[in-house]
Parts: structure tokens; sequence; C-alpha cells
């Protein structure tokens, strides 16, 4: 059966807060996979969400950060009945993935994919950061890229096949 491209929910909209304190979902996973110290990356990708999500050094830091909307999408087959994201062409639809050969093991190496759209300067292909190469940080890290890259003034809906990763945004972030 072909899969059909989904939203989890009821078109998430989230609140900057809420993404910013999702997405911190990263350190705990990552250090029950292996108990240590948050590596100085981990720190910087969360101060980089940070520094994001208060409008420091964006251009439009200046507009009402609360005009944006992120809704995380989930490109596999889910159980609850989903509900399709109208198409407006108002929302910029990002595509993430995050990768790693190897996942959980020393030699494991990661890479972060974001796609705006065909030949779109913004797309992004690059190795993950850092010595803790994970597929959870790599598909964490993706969002977090492709946050950094939008427009502020724009609406956007973030479409990721990590189930990891909604769940930090839809589910977990309440308890923490």
């Amino acid at each position: 059966m072909p899969k059909k491209r989904k939203s989890l929910g009821n078109n998430l909209n989230l609140e900057e807060a809420e993404l910013k304190m999702a997405l911190l979902c990263a350190p705990p996973m990552l250090e029950e996979a292996a108990p240590q110290e948050m590596h100085p990356d981990e720190d910087a990708v969360l101060r980089s969400l940070n520094r994001h999500l208060q409008g420091e050094g964006d251009e439009t830091s200046d507009e009402d950060s609360s005009d944006s909307n992120t809704t995380l999408v989930n490109d596999e087959e889910v159980k609850p009945k989903p509900r399709v994201i109208a198409k407006k062409s108002s929302i910029l639809r990002i595509y993430t993935d995050g990768s790693a050969l190897h996942n959980g093991k020393p030699s494991a190496i990661a890479g972060v994919g974001v796609w705006f759209g065909d030949k779109d300067s913004r797309n992004i292909s690059e190795p993950l950061p850092g010595p803790r190469q994970t597929n959870a940080r790599a598909e964490l890290t993706a969002i977090l890229r492709a946050i950094n890259v939008a427009p502020m003034h724009r609406e956007v809906a973030i479409y990721t096949d990590s189930e990891y990763a909604i769940n930090c945004v839809t589910v977990w972030h309440i308890n923490w």
C-alpha cells in the first residue's frame, strides 16, 4: 500500500514555547540510551533554539513571533485516524530527516536533511555535528535547522517520518 502523507492529530499548531520544550526531549532520551553528561554540542543546539525562539539574532525579531505556527506531520501510516492538512499556499512546507548508520554504536555516523523544494538554496544536507552520532539527535537537529532557516513570519508545516520527534513535540513535553 503506498504511503499517504498524513498529519498527526488536529493540524497541530504549536506555540513556540511548546516547541522549545518539546525539542528539549533529546537530552533525556539520549541519556537513557547512553548515560553520560550532555555533550556541549547538544547544549549549543538547545541554546540556538532558545535564541531563535526569543528572536535574538533574527532579522524578523521585531515582528510578533506568535503569528508563526509550526505543524509536525508524520510521513508514515499511523493507527489513529489522522487528518490531512488542507493545501494552503500560505503554509511553508518543509521536509526533514535525520539518519544514522550503525546507530547506538561508537562507529555511528549521522546526517541531517532539510528540503524546502527543488533547487531551493535553503535545502540542507550535512553531517550531524558532535561526537554523539544518533538517529534521535539527527531527527531533532533536522527539525531545529528547518526552524532556524524558516522565516518567522510564515506559518510552517514540518514533515517528518520520525515518530520519536513527533512524540517529543506532541506528547512527552507535557510531563517535562
